[in-house]
């Protein structure tokens, strides 16, 4: 999970526990709780190695840092108790491993996922809670739930957002990035960025971000379609 360590026994930083509490207001399970690791997330209920969460109902709001070594039946796990309706709202860190069959899950069934920029230093349990190495590679934080909107506008700072119904503007653009301006945008020609918001969001019908970027739809469908920004006129 991180250089030089080969093991799990990994904690949350505490300002990433402030974003996550900010977003669910309240951390009702924590299943992948180690049992030295209790009182590193602030929820009413752990489920540790030796209760083992996967065999457990997820009800209300959770909060998943799974093991890194094997993410995929936590990442499983994590979707269907949403979709089953017992989890109300959830957030999972993971590592970004985007090659993976499971992170295909991650694409297909989240409703918003935030790109961390850098790498995570992780707490080290074993070791008095200090933060010692950097993640192996980036981190990935999905969110399920009801306020989407709520989840990106607080991460939306640390990180690269898609979300399957939103525009998400990045905050640190430059000059040429179109500016609202009531109705009405400043300039209608896409820039790169702009290009690379729409393609993160295939999600969104493409009137809606025609609309948005007084462009024609066909554009937009365009802008979906091609692997170059360049190409776009």
């Amino acid at each position: 999970m991180v250089k030089n360590k080969n093991t799990d026994y990994w904690g949350t930083p505490c300002e990433i526990k402030t974003l996550i509490k900010n977003v669910l207001g309240e951390i009702n399970i924590d299943p992948c709780a180690e049992d030295l690791l209790t009182k590193n997330i602030w929820a009413n209920q752990y489920f540790t190695v030796k209760t083992d969460g996967l065999t457990k109902d997820w009800v209300g709001k959770i909060y998943m840092n799974p093991p890194y070594s094997n993410p995929a039946p936590w990442v499983e796990k994590f979707f269907f108790e949403y979709e089953k309706g017992n989890m109300k709202e959830g957030i999972g860190l993971l590592p970004a491993s985007t090659d993976t069959r499971w992170f295909g899950e991650v694409w297909k069934r989240s409703r918003a996922i935030c790109f961390w920029y850098g790498r995570i230093k992780f707490l080290d349990i074993l070791d008095g809670y200090e933060e010692k190495y950097p993640a192996a590679k980036g981190s990935v934080f999905v969110y399920c739930g009801s306020d989407e909107q709520k989840f990106n506008q607080i991460f939306c700072p640390f990180g690269e957002i898609i979300s399957r119904n939103k525009i998400i503007m990045p905050i640190n653009h430059s000059q040429k990035w179109p500016r609202r301006k009531g109705n009405e945008i400043t300039s209608a020609k896409l820039t790169e960025k702009d290009v690379r918001a729409i393609r993160r969001c295939l999600y969104t019908p493409s009137k809606e971000l025609a609309d948005y970027y007084k462009v024609s739809v066909t554009t937009i469908d365009r802008v979906k379609a091609r692997k170059s920004w360049k190409h776009v006129k």
